[in-house]
């Protein structure tokens, strides 16, 4: 706040053995604060007599003053008067306006106070005042007596404190007193009355508090009766008589009177606790059920506190909605004790799973405030996995048990486990994974601060090793280990691909890093996925629409993979793939055998895929033909989406005229534009080459009227197979899925085809004959899984029925 300040101010005293003096006998100063003008006239005098001494004291700032006169000693008389209808710019977001006088009169120490001030539309910072009031006379001259009202209207502070009201009342003298509190609000509004008598020379005040009544978020709180309290000042020391709390949902109860002060003792007992205060906390409805707890706090002047509290819960229930199911768990019964005695913890738990397990613990602290010593035990007794059942899909099933016996030692720094921790009879069905298991079995073994682990996993005609080790002598700097490790392990993915791998992986880790290397031996597979429509392409499930800085798929596919995990590890990898001799591929009109070697390493975020996959004994349905895979090799360099492709697919030497010509279909270059081009070997012209791939003869030789429409329709098939993405997309715009363009037909009845779903049951098809100019219209409704309706218009019309046989 920018001030200047000019004007007078003298000053003089002294200080001795006859006292000492202050004197100001002239102040009169001007200047600017915060663009207003602002001014201090008076003068005022103290010394050892008379403590202060004020003829005539003035501050003006703006429009807003403060006046104080009289004086202040064993016969006060002294008066401040106040005026500010504009607090703005006295200090950095201040606003609001104050009235009001104070006058001080009687002796200093025990002052007579008359009090009248008001203010109005105060604001600083997050808080804000819409109207407050401070009105009395306190009478200190014998007995303490008087009458103060202090009243609030619309106190606000940042978003969760808004009190409408608050009216506070006190009345009375030291025999009889009363305190009337009323107030309206959130979170918490409290209303209550304290009826009380001051011994003066006991120092030991007594009194009761009554009509209590607190408005919280979890419903009205209210005493169950009037509350009796004393307080002895000279032993600090307060004694509160037995009453109890009452809400809907909890009933606290103090069941014996207390003492509370240096030392106390408070014996208290919750009847009742119903969880469904804890739906409203959370704003979720998952618990169910009561808890009773019965419990003591003490605390001394020569001895740590004390602690106890027994928690006894019977038929309680947890649920939650995951998606669209919900998973339930009952606990019949549930036993929890906390004792802290003599500076050391024990806490006992007992809770009962319904039909699924027990898990008992027997946990221990010594010494809290110092060394943090650890002891005790945890069981799980046959704890069954059927539980997650509830989540699956019908047809699915997980099944197992948990059993464990573990000891702790050490301290809360450094902590040591000994014992087992197994999960036995493992046996899962489930369609997301590719193998079912039938049996299994994962046993942890510790030590001190180090564990191993073994592990199973079997199914029908395979057998899983798991293998691992953890260390955390340093809990900063923690080590572990998994091996996975297998022989011809069998994987059936549905619709997709049946193999035998032999893995043989291992995962590191670290505070720092996470390690993935080892190798993964594919000796037999086969691999056989449905085609798509030959130029329409289906929204995948995952697509992102991009809208960030990659808004391409070429950008997406450059970008970076996670450098790091969500803990901050870096993450490292090292994978090789060997593919053997017997893994077979069907795909898309691919048939071929597979081999080669790949490796998967990532490194700062570099996921790269490097290698070669040779395709040997290979098929490839392309122009109508089956041609004969002669090269193919698949080269990864880096990207894994961007492979290197030099194939060759040539017609069946034996199906040639001429079998000392070869003609095929070469793609060579990166898999997202590869060129493709049309050969023969001697070179032929192109029509002559698509002849010989088409008809295995020249058009010459072939002699069928037909041939030149062949390879004409051959040509413009070629072409429309370039654009199918863009005619798949249009489709899209019109809510057409897997529109195609495409050709059928062969020789002179060619046609060009434009196909797609205008529903999941209704298919449409418009076919124009390239060489004759004849349009056809097909429409097929599916009434049943294999029954269609067929219906073809074109210079005649025809209907079918339709029914699919499948052997």
């Amino acid at each position: 706040m920018p001030a200047t300040l000019s004007g007078k101010l003298h000053s003089r005293g002294f200080a001795g053995s006859q006292g000492w003096q202050v004197e100001v006998p002239v102040a009169d100063l001007n200047g600017i604060l915060s663009a207003k003008p602002i001014s201090l006239k008076g003068s005022a005098t103290l010394n050892q007599k008379v403590l202060l001494t004020v003829p005539d004291l003035q501050i003006k700032y703006g429009e807003n003053y403060l006046k104080a006169s009289g004086v202040l000693d064993d016969h006060s008389d002294f008066a401040l008067d106040i005026n500010a209808p504009n607090l703005r710019g006295l200090w950095s977001d201040l606003k609001g306006r104050v009235k009001g006088r104070v006058a001080i009169s009687g002796q200093i120490t025990t002052p007579n106070l008359d009090l009248d001030l008001t203010s109005s539309d105060l604001h600083l910072q997050g808080f804000q005042l819409a109207k407050a009031s401070i009105k009395g006379h306190i009478n200190n001259t014998s007995l303490s007596s008087g009458k103060l009202n202090i009243k609030a209207e619309q106190l606000h502070y940042g978003e969760n404190i808004k009190l409408h009201l608050l009216d506070l009342d006190l009345s009375g003298d030291e025999q009889n007193h009363k305190l009337i509190l009323k107030s309206q609000g959130e979170p918490v509004a409290a209303n209550l009355q304290i009826n009380g008598h001051f011994d003066r020379t006991l120092e030991q005040w007594k009194g009761t508090i009554s009509q209590v009544k607190f408005e919280t978020p979890i419903g009205d709180v209210k005493s169950n009766q009037a509350i009796a309290v004393s307080y002895d000042n000279k032993q600090t020391q307060a004694n509160i008589a037995s009453h109890c709390w009452q809400n809907t949902d909890v009933e606290l109860c103090f069941p014996q009177a207390f003492n509370a002060g240096k030392q106390g003792n408070i014996p208290f007992q919750f009847k009742r606790v119903n969880l469904d205060l804890v739906n409203k906390l959370i704003e979720q409805d998952s618990l169910k059920g009561n808890l009773q707890v019965q419990g003591n706090v003490a605390w001394f002047t020569d001895k740590p506190f004390q602690f106890t509290a027994n928690v006894d819960g019977n038929h309680l229930a947890f649920s939650q909605k995951l998606d669209y199911r919900t998973f339930k768990l009952d606990i019949p019964k549930l036993t929890l004790n906390a004792d802290i005695q003599n500076n050391n913890l024990v806490l006992k738990t007992d809770i009962n799973v319904h039909n699924q397990g027990r898990i008992v613990g027997d946990i221990r602290l010594n010494d809290l405030a110092k060394n943090r010593q650890l002891s005790g035990s945890l069981a799980i007794e046959r704890l069954s996995l059927s539980i997650a059942n509830q989540l699956l899909t019908q047809g699915e099933s997980v099944n197992g048990e948990v059993v464990s016996k573990l000891r702790f030692g050490g301290n809360l720094e450094k902590p040591l486990l000994n014992g087992d921790f197994n999960i036995r009879n493992i046996r899962t069905k489930l369609k997301s994974m590719p193998v079912n298991i039938t049996d299994g079995d994962i046993a942890l073994r510790f030590n001190d601060n180090r564990s191993t682990l073994q592990g199973k996993i079997e199914t029908v005609d395979s057998h899983l090793n798991l293998t691992g080790r953890a260390n955390w002598a340093n809990i900063e700097h923690w080590t572990t280990e998994l091996n996975a490790q297998a022989n011809n392990f069998n994987v059936d993915i549905p619709s997709m691909a049946k193999l035998r791998f032999s893995p043989n992986i291992t995962i590191k880790a670290n505070p720092k890093e996470l390690n993935l290397s080892g190798t993964v031996d594919i000796p037999w597979a086969r691999i056989k996925i449905d085609s798509l429509p030959d130029t329409a392409e289906p929204v995948s499930e995952d697509e992102v629409i991009l809208n960030g800085p990659h808004k391409s798929k070429e950008e997406l596919i450059k970008r970076e993979f996670a450098a790091k995990t969500k803990s901050g590890m870096d993450i490292r990898s090292d994978l090789r793939i060997n593919i053997g001799k017997d893994v077979s591929l069907d795909a898309y009109g691919l048939k071929t055998n597979l081999d080669g070697l790949l490796s998967v390493k990532q490194d700062k975020g570099n996921l790269g895929l490097f290698g070669q996959i040779n395709l040997t004994k290979g098929r490839y349905a392309s122009f109508g033909q089956d041609l004969l895979i002669r090269k193919g090799l698949i080269s990864f360099s880096g990207q894994a989406t961007q492979p290197t492709l030099n194939i060759e697919a040539i017609r069946n030497p034996e199906t040639m005229e001429d079998s000392k010509i070869t003609a095929g279909v070469r793609v060579i270059g990166i898999a997202d534009s590869p060129e493709v081009t049309i050969f023969s070997e001697p070179s032929k012209p192109q029509d002559q080459a698509l002849s010989y791939l088409l008809t295995g003869r020249s058009l010459e030789s072939s002699g069928e009227v037909g041939s030149t429409g062949s390879v004409g329709a051959a040509l413009i098939g070629l072409g429309i197979s370039k654009s199918g993405k863009l005619v798949g997309s249009i489709g899209e715009v019109f809510g057409i899925q897997d529109l195609n363009l495409g050709t059928s037909g062969v020789g002179d009845k060619s046609k060009v085809t434009v196909s797609g779903n205008i529903t999941n049951r209704l298919q449409i098809k418009y076919g124009v004959g390239l060489f004759d100019g004849l349009a056809e219209v097909t429409l097929r409704y599916r009434l049943m899984p294999q029954l269609y309706f067929q219906s073809v218009s074109s210079t005649n019309q025809v209907f079918d029925l339709l029914y699919k046989f499948e052997f």
